[in-house]
């Protein structure tokens, strides 16, 4: 393609000949302004220079179009369309006060600018032909993606350059570029289809968020869990690097939120941003990440069993008119926290009853299942893990304190139970452990889960009983 390679650019080249023959003289190109500010009557007389080296490229197109019958390239309408970014290089600018408004004249004159514009195209043929080689050369879409870039904005540079300087006469011993922009840009499209790098795809899922400001980047879910994944927190921070964030979910004018699905070969990523107050999406968009991508970090829920019998039959026993809550002071969704961090624990029923906490962790190289102490200084054992609220406290947040986030760090799920019947005689049997004086109920989760669950089955609670999850993942600073 290009001046060397192309039919089409050589006939544009050839026709500039046949109709601006050259004799010899300088040629000047002209634009005049006139404005109430000096600032403003200079930018018209620069509009009106554009169009006049508009009106000499168009008047080459026609020609053009005539003389190849019809046939002609798409690349010259190109060359008209670029007309109101056409650079000017070596202008002259004269500006003189007025009557009543200041009088601008600028000039474009071949025998000062020419020379210019062939050591501008010098120097972007070179630049193009170092970005292309390059781009070949790599063999990831990361690396290759943001040079194909280069060389297409580099590309519609040249194209811009040339066009003034075929306007300003200009015809003979120009730069040659010997690259198809077809090829590139079908090349860019392959790289962006697949991105091979974490921030490669975080930079494409966002190019088109750039304009929305206050942000709040939620961690991606996969599959039916609330657990973040080392990967999830990984793209976060990647996603938080692309756009305009802020810290807190409370202070955003949108979320960003999204999701996940693991395959073989990779990963189907899908994100969207929202307006915090209404919810409403304002944009969706999707990619495919290959595996490599994101090796050394987990993408999988780590506890996938325990996740699914964690929903099972859950609203088998659960009473639609009776609902209990559980959050965080940071909400309730895509919990995670940094060691050193604190955060206050709530609960609230919507009417008067009793509840307890089991605490499933996985923190550890052997995770438990343990009641949580909700009245510490109470030697009664059942008192010390059942809460009662009273119908004053009904439907209000009631906060159990703050805790603070420190090793062991993991995944831990808290399960809620409440009932309107007292539950000291339904709680789960536990044996405090010497090393870690937690309540154990049973070293192993599932077995935990399915006890707390059975004693629910009782004729005295069914119908009186509700449950609620709530699950966090703990990191180092």
């Amino acid at each position: 393609m290009w001046l060397s390679k192309t039919v089409n650019w050589i006939l544009l080249a050839l026709t500039f000949s046949l109709l601006f023959p050259s004799n010899g003289l300088a040629l000047e190109l002209i634009g005049e302004g006139h404005g109430h500010t000096r600032e403003q009557a200079k930018q018209e007389a620069l509009s009106d220079l554009s169009q006049s080296i508009a009106t000499e490229v168009k008047s080459v197109h026609t020609g053009w179009k005539g003389l190849l019958d019809g046939k002609y390239s798409e690349d010259a309408t190109q060359m008209v369309r670029v007309e109101s970014r056409l650079p000017l290089l070596g202008l002259e600018t004269h500006v003189l006060r007025g009557v009543d408004e200041w009088d601008a004249t600028s000039f474009l004159r071949s025998e000062r600018a020419a020379h210019l514009y062939r050591e501008k195209l010098i120097q972007l043929q070179q630049e193009i032909e170092q970005t292309w080689s390059q781009a070949q050369q790599s063999e990831r879409n990361a690396e290759r993606e943001p040079l194909l870039q280069q060389t297409l904005t580099k590309l519609e540079d040249f194209k811009r350059h040339l066009t003034v300087t075929l306007a300003l006469g200009e015809r003979e011993n120009l730069p040659e570029l010997n690259i198809d922009e077809a090829e590139v840009q079908g090349l860019l499209w392959q790289a962006q289809e697949q991105p091979d790098s974490m921030e490669q795809a975080a930079r494409l899922l966002t190019k088109e968020m750039q304009q929305y400001s206050s942000v709040y980047v939620f961690p991606m879910k996969v599959s039916k869990t609330q657990e973040i994944t080392p990967f999830a927190l990984a793209f976060q921070g990647r996603l938080q690097q692309e756009l305009n964030t802020v810290l807190s979910p409370d202070q955003a004018k949108y979320w960003l939120h999204g999701n996940y699905v693991v395959g073989d070969e990779g990963m189907e990523i899908t994100l969207h941003i929202s307006k915090a107050q209404s919810h409403a999406i304002e944009l969706t968009r999707s990619t495919f990440l290959v595996a490599t991508a994101y090796a050394g970090l987990s993408a999988q829920p780590s506890q996938p069993v325990f996740d699914k019998l964690l929903r099972e039959d859950v609203d088998v026993w659960l009473a639609s008119d009776f609902r209990v809550s559980i959050k965080t002071d940071r909400g309730r969704e895509q919990l995670h926290f940094s060691e050193g961090d604190s955060f206050e624990l709530q609960v609230k029923l919507n009417k008067p009853g009793y509840f307890y906490i089991v605490g499933h962790t996985f923190m550890t190289d052997v995770p438990l299942s343990y009641l949580v102490e909700i009245n510490s200084g109470i030697q009664n054992s059942p008192k010390r893990f059942v809460r009662h609220v009273t119908v004053v406290e009904t439907g209000e947040w009631i906060n159990l304190g703050r805790f603070a986030v420190r090793p062991p760090l993991g995944r831990e799920t808290l399960q809620l139970i409440a009932a309107r019947e007292n539950l000291s005689q339904f709680l789960p049997d536990s044996d405090q452990d010497p090393a870690t004086q937690l309540y154990v109920i049973d070293s192993d989760p599932l077995v935990a889960l399915e006890k707390t669950r059975s004693l629910l089955q009782s004729d005295k609670l069914q119908g009186y009983s509700a449950e609620a999850q709530l699950t966090y993942t703990t990191w180092p600073r």
